[in-house]
């Protein structure tokens, strides 16, 4: 999915957000989405894992395991571990778009 939440407002995105990770947590499979966001909040909440692109041919950059509990409710936007992911992915985004200057 492509910026699926995009143009959507700020409580609606967390509702769906928490309604999609509700997909998944009562999934008798375990399912594999791939989510393209520029949100790095978005994309620690939803994700298991993040695999960083660059903008060039679609390499890979950086991937890193999220671990958070996979039940998570709006909660845990406000853990320090939450915090640190999206602070680490800022980083590294914030570090790729220097190397290209």
């Amino acid at each position: 999915m492509d910026e699926p939440f995009g143009a959507l407002d700020t409580i609606t995105r967390k509702q769906i957000q928490l309604f999609l990770r509700s997909i998944f947590e009562n999934a008798k499979i375990d399912p594999t989405v791939v989510f393209v966001t520029h949100s790095e909040s978005e994309a620690v909440f939803l994700s298991s894992d993040i695999y960083i692109m660059d903008s060039g041919p679609a390499n890979i950059r950086h991937h890193f395991k999220i671990d958070l509990p996979q039940i998570r409710d709006d909660s845990v936007r406000y853990s320090t571990e939450f915090t640190g992911y999206v602070n680490k992915l800022g980083s590294l985004l914030e570090d790729l778009k220097n190397e290209r200057k």
